[in-house]
């Protein structure tokens, strides 16, 4: 009856008063509600139920985000290294919604020692090149795509030029 077309839910420790344990307990309420079998009890239930679910959600114990929002959320935190949390919804199986790859545009670059560069990003992140970029130089405007390696790491190319490992340092 009451579906909530949620992806992830993100429990945040929003008050050392209700404790990490709050979001889960409203969202198990929320689910008992259903084996409730006479209609105005299970309805009384689902009204108390959806009021906490209200109430933790105004008081950020929990925050709802559907596939697009799951989404941009993973674009934003593209290149940091996390620990597996399982904050999306994913296990320790391949996760067929990871993003391998992303293109930013070039909002700022400034060369470093040893042909080294560091580049602020359209969105805000700011990526570090940690090998010699030597040909198709990073420029306000141009786009860099940022590809996952193997453990851990990350390559970047500005518009189709040498590739080159980089990391994400804010």
């Amino acid at each position: 009856m009451w579906k909530v077309c949620a992806v992830a839910m993100v429990a945040l420790m929003a008050s050392a008063t209700h404790g990490a344990d709050r979001p889960v307990a409203v969202m198990q309420q929320l689910e008992a509600c259903r084996a409730i079998a006479p209609d105005a009890a299970r309805l009384a239930c689902f009204d108390t139920a959806a009021a906490a679910v209200g109430d933790a959600s105004a008081k950020k114990e929990i925050v709802i985000l559907d596939r697009e929002g799951v989404q941009q959320t993973r674009k934003g935190l593209f290149g940091f290294a996390l620990p597996p949390l399982k904050l999306f919804g994913s296990d320790d199986k391949a996760d067929a919604d990871r993003i391998d790859e992303i293109e930013l545009e070039i909002r700022d670059a400034r060369q470093g020692n040893y042909n080294e560069w560091q580049m602020t990003m359209a969105d805000g992140s700011i990526w570090r090149t940690t090998e010699p970029l030597i040909s198709n130089l990073p420029r306000q405007g141009r786009i860099a795509k940022i590809t996952r390696g193997a453990l851990g790491s990350y390559f970047l190319r500005v518009d189709g030029g040498q590739k080159v490992r980089a990391k994400r340092v804010g």
